[in-house]
Protein backbone atom coordinates (compact mmCIF):
# COMPACT_ATOMS: atom_id res chain seq x y z
CA UNK A 1 0.00 0.00 0.00
CA UNK A 2 1.48 3.14 -1.24
CA UNK A 3 1.24 6.08 1.55
CA UNK A 4 1.59 9.83 0.88
CA UNK A 5 5.07 10.20 2.53
CA UNK A 6 7.97 7.72 3.48
CA UNK A 7 6.33 5.59 6.60
CA UNK A 8 3.13 6.85 7.28
CA UNK A 9 1.49 4.25 9.10
CA UNK A 10 -2.32 4.18 9.60
CA UNK A 11 -3.60 2.15 12.46
CA UNK A 12 -7.15 0.69 13.53
CA UNK A 13 -8.07 1.99 17.53
CA UNK A 14 -10.66 1.77 19.86
CA UNK A 15 -12.80 -1.30 18.36
CA UNK A 16 -13.13 -3.14 21.56
CA UNK A 17 -12.27 -6.60 19.60
CA UNK A 18 -14.93 -6.42 17.18
CA UNK A 19 -14.75 -8.12 13.98
CA UNK A 20 -14.99 -7.07 10.69
CA UNK A 21 -18.23 -8.25 9.93
CA UNK A 22 -19.37 -6.69 13.28
CA UNK A 23 -18.71 -3.05 12.42
CA UNK A 24 -20.76 -3.64 8.91
CA UNK A 25 -16.97 -3.92 6.98
CA UNK A 26 -14.70 -6.74 5.63
CA UNK A 27 -11.10 -6.49 5.09
CA UNK A 28 -10.38 -4.90 2.25
CA UNK A 29 -12.94 -2.31 3.18
CA UNK A 30 -10.88 -1.47 5.76
CA UNK A 31 -7.38 -1.47 3.54
CA UNK A 32 -9.60 1.12 1.63
CA UNK A 33 -10.21 3.31 4.56
CA UNK A 34 -6.93 3.06 5.70
CA UNK A 35 -5.56 4.02 2.18
CA UNK A 36 -7.67 6.88 1.50
CA UNK A 37 -6.77 8.55 5.29
CA UNK A 38 -3.57 10.99 4.10
CA UNK A 39 -5.75 13.76 5.40
CA UNK A 40 -4.03 13.54 9.00
CA UNK A 41 -7.94 13.58 9.89
CA UNK A 42 -9.21 10.64 12.65
CA UNK A 43 -12.45 8.94 11.17
CA UNK A 44 -14.46 6.73 12.75
CA UNK A 45 -16.46 4.32 10.95
CA UNK A 46 -19.09 1.70 11.25
CA UNK A 47 -22.56 1.03 11.30
CA UNK A 48 -23.05 3.95 13.81
CA UNK A 49 -20.41 6.21 12.91
CA UNK A 50 -22.75 9.20 13.30
CA UNK A 51 -23.04 8.60 17.09
CA UNK A 52 -19.62 9.06 17.49
CA UNK A 53 -18.89 10.62 21.17
CA UNK A 54 -16.13 13.39 21.47
CA UNK A 55 -14.35 13.58 24.34
CA UNK A 56 -12.03 16.74 24.76
CA UNK A 57 -12.13 17.26 20.62
CA UNK A 58 -11.03 13.89 19.31
CA UNK A 59 -13.38 10.77 18.03
CA UNK A 60 -14.31 8.28 20.58
CA UNK A 61 -15.16 4.88 19.09
CA UNK A 62 -18.17 3.20 20.25
CA UNK A 63 -18.75 -0.74 20.36
CA UNK A 64 -19.40 -1.87 16.86
CA UNK A 65 -16.72 1.01 15.35
CA UNK A 66 -13.46 1.90 14.37
CA UNK A 67 -11.27 4.90 14.59
CA UNK A 68 -8.64 5.11 11.52
CA UNK A 69 -5.72 7.11 12.47
CA UNK A 70 -2.84 8.36 11.18
CA UNK A 71 0.59 7.41 13.27
CA UNK A 72 4.26 9.26 12.51
CA UNK A 73 6.55 6.37 11.51
CA UNK A 74 8.27 5.17 14.55
CA UNK A 75 12.04 4.56 13.21
CA UNK A 76 13.48 6.67 11.09
CA UNK A 77 16.76 7.34 9.38
CA UNK A 78 19.20 9.44 7.47
CA UNK A 79 21.50 7.45 5.77
CA UNK A 80 23.35 6.93 2.48
CA UNK A 81 22.77 3.96 0.09
CA UNK A 82 26.02 3.53 -2.23
CA UNK A 83 26.19 2.80 -6.02
CA UNK A 84 29.09 1.17 -7.77
CA UNK A 85 29.71 0.00 -11.50
CA UNK A 86 31.57 -2.81 -10.77
CA UNK A 87 34.30 -2.11 -12.86
CA UNK A 88 35.21 0.68 -15.81
CA UNK A 89 32.93 2.00 -17.50
CA UNK A 90 34.38 2.14 -21.36
CA UNK A 91 34.95 5.56 -22.92
CA UNK A 92 31.18 6.86 -24.51
CA UNK A 93 30.24 3.58 -22.65
CA UNK A 94 26.87 3.49 -20.78
CA UNK A 95 25.80 1.75 -17.76
CA UNK A 96 23.30 1.01 -15.54
CA UNK A 97 24.29 0.81 -12.14
CA UNK A 98 21.63 -0.58 -9.67
CA UNK A 99 21.56 -0.64 -5.31
CA UNK A 100 18.66 -2.46 -3.87
CA UNK A 101 17.86 -1.10 -0.59
CA UNK A 102 16.61 -3.25 2.56
CA UNK A 103 14.32 -0.91 4.08
CA UNK A 104 11.93 0.90 2.78
CA UNK A 105 13.58 4.32 1.39
CA UNK A 106 13.24 7.49 -0.40
CA UNK A 107 15.95 9.08 -1.92
CA UNK A 108 16.65 13.03 -1.71
CA UNK A 109 19.99 13.95 -2.62
CA UNK A 110 22.68 12.24 -5.07
CA UNK A 111 25.98 12.67 -4.35
CA UNK A 112 28.82 11.74 -7.29
CA UNK A 113 32.31 12.12 -6.22
CA UNK A 114 33.90 15.44 -7.31
CA UNK A 115 36.78 13.83 -8.98
CA UNK A 116 34.64 11.48 -12.02
CA UNK A 117 31.64 13.49 -12.09
CA UNK A 118 33.21 15.19 -14.66
CA UNK A 119 33.61 11.73 -16.58
CA UNK A 120 29.57 11.42 -16.64
CA UNK A 121 25.89 12.58 -17.53
CA UNK A 122 23.24 10.79 -15.85
CA UNK A 123 20.54 9.81 -18.21
CA UNK A 124 17.94 7.94 -15.77
CA UNK A 125 16.80 7.52 -12.41
CA UNK A 126 14.13 4.41 -11.80
CA UNK A 127 12.63 3.40 -8.65
CA UNK A 128 11.43 0.36 -9.41
CA UNK A 129 10.20 0.70 -13.00
CA UNK A 130 9.26 4.48 -12.86
CA UNK A 131 11.57 7.06 -14.20
CA UNK A 132 12.65 9.92 -12.05
CA UNK A 133 13.81 12.32 -14.35
CA UNK A 134 11.40 15.29 -15.79
CA UNK A 135 12.65 15.49 -19.19
CA UNK A 136 14.81 13.21 -21.41
CA UNK A 137 18.16 15.34 -21.72
CA UNK A 138 21.23 13.93 -19.77
CA UNK A 139 22.14 15.75 -16.39
CA UNK A 140 25.75 16.23 -16.36
CA UNK A 141 26.96 14.68 -12.83
CA UNK A 142 28.76 17.56 -11.96
CA UNK A 143 25.49 19.02 -10.92
CA UNK A 144 25.43 15.85 -8.27
CA UNK A 145 28.93 16.63 -6.78
CA UNK A 146 29.90 16.64 -3.24
CA UNK A 147 30.22 20.60 -3.19
CA UNK A 148 26.77 21.46 -5.40
CA UNK A 149 23.59 23.57 -3.96
CA UNK A 150 20.28 22.59 -5.28
CA UNK A 151 21.01 19.09 -6.20
CA UNK A 152 18.47 17.95 -3.88
CA UNK A 153 15.71 15.17 -4.95
CA UNK A 154 12.81 14.27 -3.66
CA UNK A 155 12.29 10.64 -5.11
CA UNK A 156 9.56 7.98 -4.89
CA UNK A 157 9.37 5.74 -2.46
CA UNK A 158 11.03 2.64 -2.63
CA UNK A 159 10.18 -0.50 -0.46
CA UNK A 160 12.34 -2.95 0.33
CA UNK A 161 13.98 -4.83 -2.58
CA UNK A 162 12.69 -2.93 -5.13
CA UNK A 163 16.18 -1.62 -6.72
CA UNK A 164 16.97 1.50 -7.82
CA UNK A 165 18.79 2.49 -10.98
CA UNK A 166 20.93 5.10 -12.25
CA UNK A 167 21.55 5.23 -16.00
CA UNK A 168 25.03 7.09 -16.41
CA UNK A 169 27.27 7.41 -19.69
CA UNK A 170 30.89 7.92 -19.80
CA UNK A 171 31.64 10.99 -21.79
CA UNK A 172 35.47 11.31 -21.32
CA UNK A 173 37.82 10.14 -22.82
CA UNK A 174 39.61 7.26 -21.07
CA UNK A 175 38.10 4.65 -18.97
CA UNK A 176 36.50 5.23 -15.58
CA UNK A 177 34.87 3.91 -12.35
CA UNK A 178 31.19 5.15 -11.19
CA UNK A 179 30.83 5.45 -7.79
CA UNK A 180 28.12 7.64 -5.96
CA UNK A 181 25.59 8.12 -3.15
CA UNK A 182 22.19 8.76 -2.77
CA UNK A 183 21.20 9.81 0.80
CA UNK A 184 17.64 9.51 2.02
CA UNK A 185 15.79 8.73 4.59
CA UNK A 186 14.90 4.84 5.88
CA UNK A 187 12.58 3.67 7.77
CA UNK A 188 12.49 0.42 9.15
Amino acid sequence: MAYEEIGEEYEVVGYDDVGYDEIGADASEVERLLAAAVSGEEMVVGARRRHAVKRHGRPQASRGQVIVKKRAPQDVHEFPLGFDSGANIAAAGAQQVVATPLAMFRGDRLMVPSDIAGNFVLTQILVGMENQMPGTAALPCRAFQEDSNGARLKLNTCPPSVPITLGVMNVSGGASWFRALLYGTVVK
